[in-house]
């Protein structure tokens, strides 16, 4: 009798500790997760790194009407810079066209001078302006926005060095 008693004890346990456990598996697989948990699969190692992507991105989803812009611009300013010199005007007559047109422009204008006549379809961009005033200019390509060369332009001395 003790036997039969201790054994239906012992069964009673084991059911109860084995319902606990299903509940727990159960409780496991279907519980929400904290925001915590699943930010850290979302996070990024290297902050610079996400920054670098959407810079990518960005620079990857310029339309074909922006970049025909682009070419349009280019064109329409060497046009008129071809003039300007088949005319026969004077350097003090250009500069004080430059005075017209914003720092960029006048950077941008720069750098497409110093770079020259080219049969690739290019663009030109202001990258940034460092601590000293001069401009970053970078030249890519149309198609393939790849960066063939940069300029340092210091409008104060009217310079323009490849980086």
């Amino acid at each position: 009798m003790k036997n039969q008693k201790a054994s239906k004890i012992a069964l009673i346990v084991a059911g109860i500790a084995i319902v606990i456990l299903v509940a727990i598996i159960i409780y496991e697989v279907f519980r929400t997760k904290p925001v915590s948990e699943e930010m850290e699969v979302n996070m990024v190692k290297d902050p610079n790194s996400g920054l670098e992507n959407m810079i990518n991105d960005l620079y990857d989803n310029v339309t074909e009407e922006d970049e025909n812009e682009i070419v349009n611009e280019t064109q329409s300013e060497e046009v008129q810079n071809e003039t300007v010199e088949n005319e026969g005007q004077t350097e003090e007559n250009t500069s004080s066209s430059n005075a017209t047109l914003s720092k960029e422009e006048q950077a941008i204008q720069m750098a497409m001078d110093q770079y020259g006549p080219s049969d690739e379809e290019i663009y030109f961009s202001v990258d940034a302006v460092d601590a000293e005033g001069r401009y970053i200019v970078s030249v890519h390509e149309l198609e393939t926005t790849f960066l063939m060369t940069s300029y340092v332009v210091d409008l104060e001395k009217q310079t323009v060095t490849e980086q």
